[in-house]
């Protein structure tokens, strides 16, 4: 009876064995084909995945280990190149023999004989994944813009690359005139430069980067860049007086005018005290564009103008006065009042030892002396 249940032991003993024998090799042995997860690049655009820097890798994920030497077989690159691949997990790595060239297109293909450890060969190809290599580099956006006027004196200057640049080559290439100590500060690709002290009011300014400024991957600028931009002035400003300050032997019926650096807001001359003469004189204030060619050239208006409404007194020195608060059409405005003199000469009693001629303009004779 004892032998009896020993062998029946035993024999059930064995079939546990078996049993196990048979869960173990279900439950381990992998029948499913690996899959291609993600192809993708190591260095690229930060805001474009499918464009790539010269320097870049070919990052090939499947889904579970594969057996190095199918996987590498199963890469393919068009056009066709020498390269290292490496691994790293279930992630294959395809790194080039020499850089990129430029502006090219570049299509990668897996094919479906890559095997997974289990010997298990890929169901179906993937996509392909096609990318291309970036320019050269180029500023693609700056603020202030390219000939941009009244820039602020405490601006900062931006300038965003088309890539990754390398810092040290653009700051060195880059230069402003007139000279301005320059903060550099990076944030991806994009550079702003903090000047050490604010723009001197209504200068012109050049930013300029020569081509050894490169980008991270090595490639230069493919030609200079130039940035122009003038700085803010704070108020108006008179760039000429008719008659000009001490000037003697004004006629008795020339116009009183001051020319602005800029166009001006006609709806800031509602103020009668405005401009005034003294001795005074009656007349009318306007705003006009230049006469004549100037005129054509530049229609803004950046004239004001006094006309008597009756010949000046001869032989009288007046005192013009132009109060503040005149406003341009920028909305900038006359920060202090403007004074200057002027003295009338006597007027012509004859035409002796003038030279007189005669023209038609419009169909109407003028006679002229002078």
């Amino acid at each position: 009876m004892r032998g009896v249940l020993l062998r029946s032991f035993v024999v059930f003993a064995a079939g546990l064995a078996v049993l196990a024998g048979i869960l173990y090799y279900a439950s381990n042995v992998d029948g499913r084909p690996p899959e291609v997860i993600r192809i993708g690049l190591t260095h690229r655009l930060s805001g474009d995945a499918a464009v790539a820097l010269t320097t870049t890798s070919i990052e090939v994920e499947f889904s579970e280990p594969v057996e190095p030497v199918s996987g590498q077989t199963a890469f393919r690159i068009e056009p066709a190149m020498d390269g290292a691949f490496s691994w790293s997990g279930r992630t294959l790595t395809f790194t080039p023999a020499e850089r990129l060239a430029l502006e090219t297109d570049f299509v990668v293909r897996v094919l479906p004989t890559a095997r997974d450890l289990a010997g298990n060969a890929m169901g179906q190809e993937p996509d392909p994944f096609a990318f291309a290599t970036v320019g050269h580099p180029t500023v693609v956006r700056s603020q202030p813009e390219d000939g941009a006027q009244d820039v602020p004196l405490e601006a900062s200057i931006v300038l965003e690359f088309s890539t990754l640049m390398d810092t040290a080559s653009v700051e060195s290439a880059l230069e402003i005139q007139p000279a301005v100590e320059l903060t550099p500060t990076w944030s991806g690709e994009q550079l702003t430069l903090m000047p050490a002290t604010p723009f001197v009011e209504g200068r012109p300014y050049t930013l300029r980067i020569r081509t050894t400024a490169r980008d991270s991957a090595g490639t230069p600028l493919e030609a200079p860049y130039r940035l122009a931009f003038r700085a803010a002035r704070s108020g108006l400003e008179a760039t000429t007086l008719v008659p000009g300050d001490g000037i003697e032997g004004v006629a008795i019926n020339s116009p009183i005018a001051i020319v602005f650096d800029r166009a001006l807001d006609p709806d800031s001359l509602d103020d009668g005290d405005l401009l005034r003469l003294t001795p005074a004189v009656d007349g009318s204030l306007d705003v006009i564009a230049a006469p004549g060619a100037e005129g054509v050239r530049d229609q803004a208006r950046r004239i004001l103008r006094f006309q008597p409404s009756a010949g000046l007194a001869p032989n009288t020195t007046y005192e013009v006065t132009l109060a503040a608060g005149l406003l341009g059409a920028d909305g900038s405005q006359l920060a202090t009042p403007l004074t200057w003199r002027f003295t009338t000469g006597a007027p012509l009693a004859t035409l002796g030892n003038q030279v007189v001629f005669l023209t038609d303009r419009s169909g109407i004779a003028n006679l002229w002396s002078m």
